[in-house]
């Protein structure tokens, strides 16, 4: 990664001089890293969400602006049921825990993707830790929730065609499909997942 360099013992460690401003984590791998183990799947995806949270403090104390995480996207809803319950059981107890703390640790929230599918309870904590993230400057995390390339696509396109019927633009406009990544790909850098694989 472009951001690490090798100590004399062989070890990687972070290089200040070379901090990127935006990292972002998938998590991959932790169903795989739980099976190795002989461990449910759903053990596997706590792990990763403690892993993610350790990171999430060491990255805010070496003074990352931006930390985006790919939690959950479009297609792990085939996933089977007790495995998306025990996700979206991990997403409540994590949001609570942050509209409890994040004011007091500094640590901006914002939700990417499309949130309806969420039962109205987890829709409010989402815009809650947005409004609350309103309010103080800090490390922004991003949460890719129920997010997908291909949806991500659709959704920008939908809104550029809505712009042409709205007489805004003009079909001849589009050299890329806007909005896709928008408010997430800043500074990006380097991305890892939390299945101790990286990429």
């Amino acid at each position: 990664m472009s951001f690490l360099k090798t100590k004399e013992s062989g070890e990687a460690q972070v290089d200040f001089d070379r901090l990127p401003r935006h990292v972002a984590i998938i998590m991959d791998g932790n169903g795989r890293w739980a099976k190795r183990r002989g461990l449910p799947r759903t053990a596997g995806h706590a792990a990763g969400a403690e892993n993610f949270r350790s990171i999430a403090t060491y990255c805010q104390k070496i003074g990352l602006e931006y930390l985006t995480v790919y939690a959950f996207s479009t297609e792990n809803w085939k996933r089977p049921l007790e495995e998306v319950s025990a996700i979206v059981g991990l997403l409540k107890k994590y949001l609570l825990e942050s509209i409890e703390k994040m004011e007091k640790d500094k640590i901006k929230l914002h939700f990417f993707g499309d949130l309806e599918p969420l039962p109205q309870e987890l829709k409010d904590m989402c815009r809650k830790t947005s409004e609350i993230s309103e309010r103080y400057e800090g490390m922004q995390v991003n949460v890719c929730f129920n997010y997908g390339g291909r949806d991500e696509i659709v959704r920008a396109a939908r809104h550029f065609a809505a712009d042409c019927a709205a007489g805004g633009r003009k079909p001849e406009e589009l050299t890329e499909v806007p909005g896709i990544g928008e408010g997430i790909l800043e500074g990006l850098i380097d991305y890892v997942t939390t299945g101790e694989e990286k990429r």
